[in-house]
């Protein structure tokens, strides 16, 4: 899961999804790129945003190292 702050101080936060963890290598990374996926795709919504990222955080730690289990936006999409 993980949590932001929006530009009025107020805070949102999002679970991650129950998934096997291989390895949690590169997961802080996959969640980043999830957040600004979102932006770059037009989520406005912050909870969406940050739905975004914690599942492609999530996602990412069923492989070992940084980006072998990294999802594609199409795995993304299907996982929120």
């Amino acid at each position: 899961g993980g949590w932001s702050l929006d530009a009025t101080g107020v805070r949102h936060s999002a679970p991650g999804i129950p998934v096997d963890v291989v390895d949690t290598t590169g997961a802080g990374d996959s969640f980043d790129a999830g957040y600004l996926a979102a932006l770059a795709y037009g989520v406005a919504d912050e909870d969406e945003r940050l739905r975004w990222a914690t599942v492609a955080g999530s996602l990412s730690t069923q492989g070992a190292g940084g980006t072998a289990a990294q999802p594609t936006l199409d795995e993304l999409r299907s996982a929120l």
